[in-house]
């Protein structure tokens, strides 16, 4: 096991191993930055208790890696640790994630799966690898309201992606009602985005009232590019059964 990795004082530097399974031996208090980059041979990580730190970078590019588990140990994850590992599917955190500093893209274009706990990993990742987040792989309710509620919780454009996929789902009413349920709370630009998102994506399957309530909330609240966003979809239009100055005159 030894042979498979060089070892200074507790800091797993490099590994030199081909093999498809490797197991970091007891001991190992920090994974190196870079340490596994570009492995293209392993494709089970298994990773010790005791394990405190994982490095900027230290998995990036292994493409074959399928599953990797996170110590409850570990108190901090690099930046772009797990980047462009591409056939990662089984990203299993040990214990509450909450405690786990993680760095930023930290995923990049992954898209690791955490059981019911993706979301806590979304915000670490990149647009592109959002984006696949497709309703095929996450398509519940429950699963959508989280994101919804990452995407309004953090007014970032980046989420807008993976809203859309979930908008496209069965999942669209739901959403819908959030969003306003959002609003009586407080009305903040993120909201603004992610109603005119709603509207633009599913007009014609969207329930009518609570697209015409969304539409209020853009016209009082949003500005005249989101509205005129809005007004160049006939199909929205016709939903919403407004025409001329009936636009400026709707309230939510």
């Amino acid at each position: 096991m030894a042979r498979d990795f060089i070892i200074k004082n507790g800091i797993l530097e490099r590994c030199v191993s081909d093999k498809a399974k490797l197991t970091v031996p007891q001991g190992v208090t920090e994974i190196a930055p870079e340490a596994f980059r570009g492995n293209l041979t392993a494709e089970q990580i298994r990773l010790p208790e005791g394990l405190k730190r994982i490095g900027e970078r230290a998995f990036r590019g292994c493409c074959m890696l399928l599953s990797i588990n996170i110590p409850a140990s570990v108190a901090s994850i690099g930046a772009e640790a797990f980047d462009d590992c591409s056939c990662l599917c089984a990203f299993t955190v040990e214990g509450p994630e909450d405690r786990v500093l993680i760095g930023p893209d930290c995923f990049g274009s992954s898209i690791p799966v955490d059981g019911d706990r993706y979301e806590k990993l979304l915000p670490h990742m990149t647009s592109e690898a959002i984006k696949r987040y497709s309703p095929g792989v996450i398509s519940s309710e429950q699963d959508a309201k989280a994101l919804l509620g990452i995407f309004l919780d953090r007014s970032d454009e980046k989420y807008l992606p993976a809203l859309s996929c979930f908008l496209r789902s069965h999942q669209v009413r739901p959403l819908g009602e959030d969003l306003l349920g959002e609003a009586e709370r407080g009305v903040t630009p993120a909201l603004v985005a992610a109603a005119v998102n709603y509207m633009l994506l599913l007009p014609s399957k969207a329930d009518r009232a609570v697209l015409r309530a969304l539409y209020g909330i853009v016209l009082e609240h949003g500005g005249p590019a989101e509205l005129e966003r809005l007004r160049r979809e006939p199909i929205l239009m016709l939903r919403l059964g407004l025409y001329g100055n009936e636009l400026d005159e709707l309230h939510p």
